[in-house]
């Protein structure tokens, strides 16, 4: 995740708006505020306008991208498609649909619609990387059955910047693992592409973006035809790959909906990264994002999100208020940006008004600012939130015009009661934060905490901060580089978000990554790749007359998918873990930082740092788990070929009973065998068999040894 986050909130009225009164459009109470200040601002001046303060690409081209709440999807899917639309079912409740600008209205304002959620948006937030979460070990085989790699498991990877046909994820020249991808970068885009032709005729997304190729290189990149060092995490697993460029809730719901899809095709288990996150909500993991990827979790699939990279700077500040009436300044140093956003959370539901003010840091005089000044520059919007009972609100502001003639900062009065405590936090990507005063106590206090982002709130997630594996590194170039004020190696990056949230009972982030120093596949754009003499550039490969490259980046955005990649490894061993039992795993079994107890939370380090390992090994003893049993002499031996189990019978045996049965009970090959000898080999052939989980069984008098078959 880049340090720049785009709009997200969960506000559904507005209040106090001078500039909405005057614009002549009327809010939709069926239309989420976003969506409404989007239309007040594309009725009074015009499309180009009104896109330019949501920053989506495909507003330009009038076209946006909903989440529709329906009373009735059957009504509302066919009412979409006459109108030439091409909606999406994504629960019986929930439909996303790309339209026309100028048809939101039409939609919202249908009998079956309850409510039109658009606007919302989310920004982008390995040889040492495998070595420390020991991945080499469990890629390996040491000590194991089998080596894992996640071959069989479905790994999505919604980004942006992908470029699909990197050497990193073919297999051959002419295939690749993507099985699926899909390009969501036009908010017109066609359908997804399912074969290795079509997938590598992409080529890339078109963005001017490397970000997904370095994150889906993290989580599943192999060596077959890519770079023998540089690898994934899971380099055999199935990628689907979905690139968005607005990262709108529906470019979210629509690429999980792909995952599942091709999960199910294939008769696999799942994990979805999301290397994404906003600021601008109450941080307790109900806002709009975090509750739809609530609405469509099961078992089978598992949500990944990078905390965020907001550790260092104080995008947060809030305030206790010790009697009725008190009042607190939040105060906002806007580092020269022409706007930005705020997200202001109280503790319960309590409304409080937000006044904007201009404030003088060396008087500390607050001043008051115009009437005109207020109806043009300045917007406001609030409600109390149906799942906490809390009210939240969210602000508009460019402060320069609001400062005016004025010098100073922008400052935000609220009045409270006893006892009641308010957060807030600044969008991020702007480059605004809050400003701290020693010596005037009237100000709320800024820092950096409270600062994981959402997705991750989201209670279905796995929220992944990040730690340092590398300070230093030698490029292509032949230079040697490192991070400047860079924590040591093995310490939390100095950028990672940090918890606690504002709901008690919501422990974010769960766990921490290698995220800094992190090296991986790339797309050619840029100052990566372009600029031979890159810093960050570290690998090139040639393949057909066409140069691929592997550079070096850091964020959780590259600590989430080395968290995802090794939970595909666990989903190989144990294809039916559910969200809760990865946690389990990660609370158990992650190695603790420095000072930290084991399976104590941190909100700065979650559990402590991801170990796969000894995660897999726990994954292999859970009770979902096909187990083994064996006999203190080994009676017999099993190993998997390409296409077929051999099982070797190390003792004498009167019996033996050999079956593959298919996760719904049906056997599809059964054999017993008598006077069985020390030595004897027997071979179960997969051949035939459809794609899915199978299990093998083989039952001696000294003996019950079970295995989990995946067909490709």
């Amino acid at each position: 995740m880049k340090k720049k986050l785009l709009f997200l909130c969960i506000l559904l009225f507005t209040f106090g708006s001078a500039s909405a009164q005057s614009s002549g459009y009327q809010d939709n109470p069926k239309c989420n505020p976003l969506v409404n200040v989007f239309l007040k601002q594309y009725h009074t001046r015009g499309l180009s306008a009104a896109s330019k303060a949501f920053a989506q690409h495909g507003i330009t081209q009038g076209q946006t991208s909903v989440v529709l709440y329906c009373n009735d999807e059957a009504t509302t899917m066919n009412t979409l498609e006459s109108m030439g639309l091409r909606p999406r079912a994504i629960t019986p409740t929930i439909v996303t649909v790309t339209l026309p600008v100028d048809q939101i209205e039409t939609v919202a304002n249908l009998a079956s619609v309850r409510r039109l959620n658009g606007m919302h948006q989310h920004n982008l937030k390995l040889n040492l990387a495998r070595s420390a979460t020991k991945v080499d070990a469990v890629q390996a085989g040491t000590d194991l059955d089998t080596p894992y790699t996640g071959k069989g498991v479905v790994v999505g990877i919604i980004d942006q910047g992908i470029r699909f046909d990197h050497p990193a994820f073919r297999v051959t020249t002419d295939s690749t693992r993507i099985v699926a991808a899909w390009n969501l970068t036009n908010s017109v885009a066609g359908d997804p592409s399912y074969n290795s032709a079509k997938v590598l005729a992409l080529a890339d997304d078109g963005l001017d973006e490397t970000h997904g190729t370095h994150v889906a290189g993290i989580a599943a990149s192999g060596s077959a035809m890519g770079s023998d060092t540089y690898y994934g995490m899971a380099p055999e697993a199935s990628i689907v790959a979905v690139s968005s460029s607005d990262f709108s809730d529906a470019d979210i719901l629509n690429g999980i909906q792909l995952v599942k899809k091709v999960a199910a095709q294939r008769h696999a288990p799942w994990v979805v990264n999301m290397s994404i996150g906003s600021l601008l909500d109450a941080h307790d993991g109900y806002d709009d994002t975090s509750l739809l990827l609530d609405s469509i979790a099961q078992d089978g699939g598992i949500f990944v999100a990078s905390a965020g990279n907001e550790g260092g700077d104080n995008y947060h500040a809030q305030h206790t208020f010790t009697a009725d009436g008190d009042t607190a300044f939040f105060v906002v140093n806007d580092n020269g940006a022409s706007y930005y956003m705020l997200s202001f959370a109280g503790s319960d539901n309590t409304k409080f008004k937000i006044t904007p003010y201009v404030y003088n840091p060396t008087t500390k005089a607050i001043t008051s600012i115009s009437f005109r000044l207020r109806l043009l520059y300045y917007e406001s919007a609030g409600e109390v939130n149906e799942a906490s009972g809390r009210y939240s609100a969210m602000v508009y502001a460019q402060p320069s015009g609001l400062l005016d003639t004025n010098t100073g900062y922008i400052v935000f009065e609220i009045v409270g009661k006893a006892g009641q405590t308010i957060h807030a936090w600044t969008d991020g990507n702007t480059g605004a934060s809050f400003y701290n005063s020693p010596t005037d106590n009237r100000l709320a206090t800024a820092d950096a905490s409270y600062t994981v982002c959402s997705p991750s709130l989201s209670r279905s997630a796995i929220s992944v901060g990040s730690y340092v594996t590398r300070r230093s590194w030698t490029a292509l170039d032949g230079g040697t580089y490192s991070y400047t004020n860079s924590p040591l190696v093995g310490s939390l990056s100095s950028f990672s978000s940090v918890g606690p949230t504002t709901d008690a009972a919501l422990l974010k982030p769960e766990v921490c990554a290698p995220g800094q120093g992190i090296i991986s596949s790339i797309k050619k754009v840029g100052d990566y790749a372009q600029d031979a003499a890159s810093a960050y550039l570290i690998s090139k490969q040639s393949l057909g007359g066409q140069d691929y490259y592997y550079a070096i980046m850091q964020g959780t955005s590259m600590a989430s998918p080395a968290a995802a990649g090794i939970i595909a490894l666990w989903l190989q061993a144990n294809p039916d873990l559910t969200r809760q039992q990865v946690l389990d795993i990660i609370k158990e079994t992650s190695t603790p930082f420095s000072g930290q107890s084991q399976s104590t939370w941190d909100p700065s380090y979650g559990y402590g740092k991801i170990d796969a390992y000894a995660g897999l090994k726990k994954a292999l003893s859970l009770p979902t788990a096909i187990a083994t049993v064996k006999n203190s002499s080994t009676p017999l031996t099993i190993k998997k070929g390409a296409s077929q189990w051999n099982i070797l019978f190390n003792s004498d045996e009167s019996f033996a009973r050999l079956s593959l049965t298919s996760l719904d009970g049906r056997q599809c090959y059964a054999k017993t065998l008598t006077n069985v000898h020390r030595g004897q080999e027997e071979i179960v052939s997969f051949s035939g068999l459809t794609r899915g989980v199978y299990i093998l069984n083989v039952k001696t008098r000294n003996s019950n040894a079970s295995r989990k078959v995946m067909v490709d």
